[in-house]
């Protein structure tokens, strides 16, 4: 009989092609995740006080559903079915003076796009001009006004996402692990495979200026493989988690410290700093030895992913 355990920790997955188990994203920035399982069922009844009598049950279904406030055009690309480019072309806005009754534009305007305000006439009266290239002819050599010029532009290099009403998104696959902790205390590896899914197009965009970062819910609906798979649910409580080291390092103090190990991604306290420096406080922990990388206060909670060294930040009294 396997340990009782709890969770209080997010899944990680990495989502795949179902087809060629490609791996397609490495989601390891969720907020939380979860599976729900639901199934239809129909009784036959029969006798006084119409009691049920015979269950019938079928229809077995799912969803798989992601909360995120961080994103990434490969996560809306994986929702959507939409492919991604490194070309695009959008509006550009620019206020420009007029050199000699010609304006100059800070990139090639694609022919045909260009329209040309007064400056106190924003998206008013366009007026009469001719374009070559870069190089609007106001027709008039001795204006010297501003203006405000928009127009179509080609840019590249940026990340652009094109989504068609045509296209949907592909089944995947998803693996997930996280940690479970037992009632002994020893926290385990908790995986789940989900063997065939697709995303729901819903996407929800939010742009706000307050409150907390706009969250994005992705549900994905569970299938069953060629197989009738749907889930796997797998803990390995005999698994030895990889085991890294925190090294204290002095940084011109004096006194001696010894490591301290954790787990791999299981809190734990910081040893109380023993170190000490004449004329000098003991301030926090750096990952660098000038005080330029991450800071930890005296005691601080730390999950590990590798070995690490701090160094002692002292501050003159």
């Amino acid at each position: 009989m396997s340990e009782k355990f709890a969770s209080r920790e997010v899944m990680n997955l990495v989502i795949c092609d179902y087809k060629t188990n490609k791996p397609l994203l490495n989601l390891d920035y969720a907020n939380t995740t979860s599976a729900e399982l639901s199934g239809d069922s129909v009784h036959a009844h029969g006798g006084w006080g119409y009691p049920k009598r015979i269950a019938f049950n079928g229809e077995k279904e799912g969803t798989f559903t992601i909360e995120t406030q961080i994103r990434t055009m490969e996560l809306y690309s994986l929702v959507t079915g939409a492919s991604i480019s490194s070309t695009a072309r959008f509006i550009q806005r620019e206020e420009i003076t007029a050199v000699a009754g010609v304006l100059t534009t800070s990139k090639t305007p694609v022919v045909g796009s260009i329209n040309v305000f007064a400056a106190n006439d924003d998206c008013g009266t366009a007026k009469n001009i001719t374009a070559t290239g870069s190089s609007i002819d106001l027709g008039d050599a001795t204006d010297t006004n501003t203006y405000i010029v928009y127009y179509l532009a080609d840019v590249t290099g940026v990340t652009k996402l094109n989504i068609k009403s045509t296209v949907f998104p592909r089944d995947v696959k998803m693996y997930g692990d996280t940690l479970m902790k037992t009632e002994s205390g020893d926290m385990v590896p908790y995986k789940m495979l989900v063997y065939k899914a697709t995303p729901e197009t819903d996407l929800n965009l939010e742009f706000t200026n307050n409150g907390d970062p706009a969250s994005l819910t992705l549900t994905f609906t569970l299938q069953a493989d060629g197989d009738n798979n749907m889930l796997d649910l797998i803990i390995d409580q005999d698994a030895n988690l990889p085991t890294y080291a925190v090294i204290f390092d002095a940084n011109t103090g004096t006194g001696t410290m010894d490591a301290l190990t954790a787990e791999e991604g299981v809190a734990t306290n910081l040893t109380a700093n023993e170190f000490t420096k004449n004329g000098y406080t003991f301030k926090n922990w750096n990952t660098r030895a000038d005080g330029t990388g991450t800071s930890y206060p005296d005691g601080a909670s730390v999950a590990l992913e590798h070995d690490i060294t701090l160094y002692a930040q002292w501050q003159a009294e």
